[in-house]
């Protein structure tokens, strides 16, 4: 295997994001068992995840004419330097042996943070020689779990140590789909005014916005664009007949809805139910 001869001489229709890269011209590479994640990627497509969100595919491809084909696309999390942690994976999955990507995606639902990185675990290499890999002076891979050989195949939630290979990379693609669900945090009220501030937990960068009948809010008459992740503190009042009975009998219920687009992904939609309290 070219990895492990590499070391014995050095001793993710819909709003989506695609990283990762696919091989050009699959070869049988790869003849053990390991997981593989990307350590320098310095052109091409990332396999670094940009946003929080799902991974709901993936796609590899395969060497022509050979049967039996299998491997698996792994989610990796480095928590110190060659040190990963397993995110989620999905597989292993039967490769087509008609060759290139044809038959070779596959549905998956990994929950992913900013920062993780998109991997594989080669399967049964060992047996049938798979294109796990290809040659790139772009990039160099993590491979794991040590000691090499034999390597092996870390369970989700497990951590091992890995090696780093110059001049290869994963391959394998994914669709990422960017969280757009918001989280309700926090409320906190003035019965001098009337009014509440709630926090709003965003998952990505991208735009919110709220809507709703007798409700006032700067984020109502105009959507926010927002950086990042992290909290977002929101300021609503009453209006109209909502802001009467308000003043008369000193407690009103508002509903509305929370509107969150990441900058590469869809809408989601969130309800907001809040009560205001004022002293009469």
């Amino acid at each position: 295997m070219a990895v492990l001869a590499a070391l014995a001489g050095a001793g993710p229709a819909s709003a989506s994001i695609t990283i990762g890269r696919l091989s050009p011209a699959p070869s049988g590479q790869c003849s053990a068992q390991l997981d593989m994640a990307p350590a320098v990627v310095s052109a091409g497509n990332t396999y670094t995840m940009p946003e929080a969100g799902t991974v709901t595919s993936w796609t590899t491809s395969s060497r022509t004419g050979i049967a039996s084909q299998m491997m698996a696309m792994k989610v990796f999390r480095r928590v110190a330097p060659l040190t990963y942690l397993v995110v989620g994976h999905d597989g292993p999955r039967n490769l087509s042996a008609a060759g290139g990507t044809a038959g070779n995606t596959f549905p998956a639902s990994i929950v992913v943070k900013v920062g993780d990185l998109l991997g594989v675990n080669t399967a049964n290499a060992g047996t049938v020689h798979n294109a796990c890999d290809f040659d790139t002076p772009d990039g160099s891979i993590d491979v794991g779990p040590m000691p090499l050989p034999p390597g092996g195949n870390l369970a989700d939630g497990a951590q091992g140590s890995f090696a780093t290979v110059t001049g290869l990379l994963p391959n394998v693609a994914a669709v990422l789909a960017p969280s757009n669900s918001v989280t309700i945090g926090a409320t906190s009220r003035s019965k001098k005014k009337g009014t509440a501030t709630v926090t709003l937990d965003v998952p990505n960068p991208g735009v919110l916005s709220l809507a709703g009948k007798g409700l006032k809010s700067p984020l109502a008459s105009s959507p926010l664009q927002v950086s990042g992740p992290g909290p977002v503190a929101v300021l609503i009042k009453a209006k109209g007949k909502q802001r009467k009975k308000l003043n008369q009998t000193g407690g009103v219920k508002l509903k509305g809805t929370i509107a969150f687009t990441p900058t590469a992904g869809d809408t989601g939609t969130t309800p907001l139910s809040l009560k205001l309290k004022k002293k009469v």
